[in-house]
């Protein structure tokens, strides 16, 4: 296999949609038994340990990227179904690795500029911060109801006190849209079962925005999980979703990868503009209307005349 091919990334690799799981820092599965059904990048060290990962791909993944270290390789005891590991740093893996990659290779590379897609996924979870509530939370017995309205983008905006009481979530109204929820929360530590209502997996994101730490135990989470700056802990559970972390570690979880679809590449970041951009685009805006109206002020007064 050529080297190129063998290095090759997946169409559209800039963006976060490519990963089921994605670490800024490191990623982890020492205690083993986790299945992720697409691709896992990290940016730093990656340690795999009696896990499954890229049963969701197809033969026309082989050739491509599926494990990338942006550090250090550790790879055991597991299967890579399709395509290449690849390490950016060294490959510490047992002596039978090569065996665990079928229809693949274990070589040394750098296929992801992850500085860029760093960058996308902090910029992304603190653009969607900023955004206004326009959906209703409410609880009651331990139960929490997020009641979307909009065809469109609805968004709530929780704390860790509103989840404090939970054991449970579920999702009702419009179902035709995407959904964001901003959870402010330093850390997070309990069991939620989430339920999508008639929603799709990919139209639902949770962004724990200012997050640190994330021990989530059980969980059945029905979308995708950003928490940039969070060492997210899974044990056991359910993501439907793709998760993006800080750093990541997992003991028997199962991770879908249906990746919420309204992430974006590294150039589409200044689609969602910062306030600060929103005031200078009104004003310019305001400027180009008073030049519209004098000019035609000026028309009008050479034609009287």
């Amino acid at each position: 296999m050529a080297l190129g091919a063998a290095l090759a990334s997946p169409a559209g690799a800039a963006t976060l949609l490519d990963y089921s799981v994605y670490s800024l820092g490191n990623y982890s599965s020492n205690n083993g038994g986790t299945t992720v059904a697409g691709r896992v990048a990290a940016a730093g060290d990656v340690r795999i340990n009696s896990e499954n990962i890229g049963g969701g791909l197809t033969k026309a993944d082989n050739g491509t990227a599926t494990v990338i270290a942006g550090g250090n390789l550790s790879y055991d005891n597991s299967t890579l179904k399709y395509g290449n590991a690849v390490y950016g740093g060294s490959n510490n893996s047992g002596k039978w690795v090569q065996a665990q990659t079928p229809n693949g290779s274990i070589i040394q590379g750098n296929p992801l500029d992850f500085g860029a897609l760093n960058r996308t996924a902090a910029g992304y979870s603190a653009s969607l911060a900023g955004l206004g509530a326009n959906g209703i939370f409410s609880s009651r017995h331990g139960a929490g109801t997020l009641t979307a309205s909009s065809g469109g983008l609805n968004v709530f905006n929780l704390t860790d006190k509103d989840l404090s009481s939970l054991s449970k979530l579920t999702l009702v109204g419009d179902s035709g849209g995407k959904v964001v929820i901003n959870i402010d929360a330093s850390s997070f530590s309990k069991h939620l079962e989430f339920n999508l209502g008639g929603f799709a997996a990919d139209s639902v994101l949770l962004n724990f925005y200012n997050a640190t730490s994330l021990d989530l135990q059980g969980w059945k989470l029905g979308g995708s999980l950003l928490a940039p700056d969070a060492a997210i802990t899974l044990r056991g559970g359910n993501i439907l979703g793709n998760i993006v972390a800080g750093d990541f570690k997992s003991a028997g979880a199962n991770v879908s990868g249906k990746a919420y679809s309204g992430y974006l590449d590294a150039a589409g970041i200044s689609a969602i503009p910062e306030p600060e951009t929103w005031l200078m685009m009104l004003a310019g805006f305001t400027l180009v209307g008073i030049m519209l109206r004098r000019r035609r002020r000026l028309e009008v007064a050479s034609v009287l005349s």
